[in-house]
């Protein structure tokens, strides 16, 4: 079986044609091989596979330290609460002592005198000393008035 000279090279220009086609997919191949950082289909969806496991590990850890934050928060509250109950009590414990030690002062006339001369020496003001002593601002101040006056005919009567 012959056959004619244009079919013959019709069939040779159509090898031609396919072997530049072929030729250009080899090509084509390299260079998205190249652009791909020359991994293989197989280590790319390794490497996905075990960034997605590292992400649900790192969630894991996550819940977990929440978790623990969380008991951690929990325990420091009471602590807080428990420091809060023992510094009302201590506070309660120092007015208790407060409370004795005034009531077994019961202050006279005369210690108060004393008392406000103290203060008065060392340039407290009524409304200060009132504050100190537990006693009204009117009280203080007609003490230290009197004070004042002794004072006044003491230094007088001494220059004389």
């Amino acid at each position: 079986m012959f056959h004619s000279p244009v079919f013959l090279s019709v069939m040779i220009l159509a090898l031609c044609f396919f072997f530049v086609v072929v030729l250009y997919l080899l090509w084509a191949f390299g260079k998205m091989r190249q652009s791909m950082g020359h991994y293989s289909l197989y280590e790319l969806e390794s490497l996905h596979d075990s960034l997605e496991a590292l992400l649900i590990k790192a969630d894991e850890s996550t819940l977990n330290l929440t978790d623990e934050i969380k008991k951690q928060e929990f325990i420091l509250k009471q602590l807080l609460d428990l420091v809060d109950k023992r510094k009302a009590e201590l506070e309660a414990l120092i007015q208790q002592s407060d409370d004795v030690q005034q009531a077994a002062r019961t202050p006279k006339t005369e210690d108060i005198k004393e008392d406000v001369a103290f203060y008065m020496q060392r340039g407290f003001t009524p409304q200060e000393i009132a504050k100190k002593l537990g006693k009204t601002v009117s009280e203080v101040t007609l003490l230290c008035r009197v004070l004042e006056s002794q004072q006044a005919t003491g230094n007088s009567g001494k220059e004389g």
